[in-house]
């Protein structure tokens, strides 16, 4: 308004503006992240500093006409209780990577076996002409890609489909709870350590933190033992979360085979 009135332009010029901006607001707040998907990131002081835990339901928003940031954690909050809100459904492999952190019951988890085909070859042979077959299907690729295990040890709707083509290709050799079962175990088996021994680990840094005792010393400038403790927890939980979930993944198959 005070364009015209001051002179500097024309009443049109300045709606022509107006519009203008009004369309960029669109485009840049609606238009980019909601219709074409596209996401925009920022270092937001106070919200950055807000603790994921992926079981509560939370919303970050931008909200443009105030010009304010806003989290809604749809969770009651005690008085000094810490609130946390939701880095979205991640991953721990998601969540170590992009946050350096693993959380520890982590509904949106997954076991990724990318070994899939090759323990199924293990345990009874694929031969050139089912891989033939396969490729001409167009599974061979996703197969060595491997299968996916949710938190539950649950194979996802595409796992289940690309067993239940393999084990047509292999002629009936194995049924595929039977390849699921037999690649779970041989994936186990591969793994340098137990589940118990990672989590009897766990349990010691934990102590050990519990005292106030650092980690083993070495005189060496700049050494942190405590922050080495800190890494060799975080490579535990990862490493507990995922044997935690193939025990699941093995556990309900041997059910389903014995009944």
């Amino acid at each position: 308004m005070l364009y015209p009135l001051s002179g500097a332009g024309s009443w049109s010029d300045a709606l022509s503006g107006a519009v203008a901006g009004l369309i960029f607001i669109v485009a840049r707040d609606v238009i980019s992240p909601r219709v074409l998907g596209l996401k925009r990131y920022v270092l937001c002081p106070l919200i950055d500093m807000l603790n994921h835990d992926g079981t509560v339901p939370s919303d970050v928003q931008y909200r443009v006409f105030s010009d304010t940031f806003c989290v809604t954690a749809e969770r009651e909050v005690g008085t000094g209780d810490e609130v946390r809100i939701s880095y979205g459904p991640r991953s721990n492999d998601q969540l170590l990577q992009y946050h350096g952190f693993v959380e520890r019951g982590c509904v949106h988890d997954a076991y990724i076996m990318s070994a899939f085909l090759s323990h199924v070859d293990t345990a009874c042979g694929v031969s050139d002409g089912a891989l033939d077959r396969l490729e001409r299907e167009g599974l061979l690729a996703a197969l060595r890609r491997g299968i996916r295990l949710d938190c539950e040890g649950a194979c996802d709707e595409p796992s289940i489909e690309l067993t239940r083509r393999l084990c047509d290709a292999l002629g009936g050799q194995l049924t595929p709870a039977d390849a699921l079962l037999a690649a779970c175990r041989l994936e186990r088996q591969a793994m340098p350590t137990t589940l118990g021994a990672d989590v009897a680990e766990l349990a010691q840094l934990a102590a050990r933190r519990k005292q106030g005792k650092a980690g083993p010393a070495k005189a060496s400038k700049g050494f942190d033992p405590t922050a080495v403790d800190e890494r060799r927890r975080t490579i535990l939980d990862f490493r507990v979360a995922k044997k935690t979930i193939l025990d699941k993944a093995i556990s309900a198959l041997e059910r389903q085979s014995r009944d």
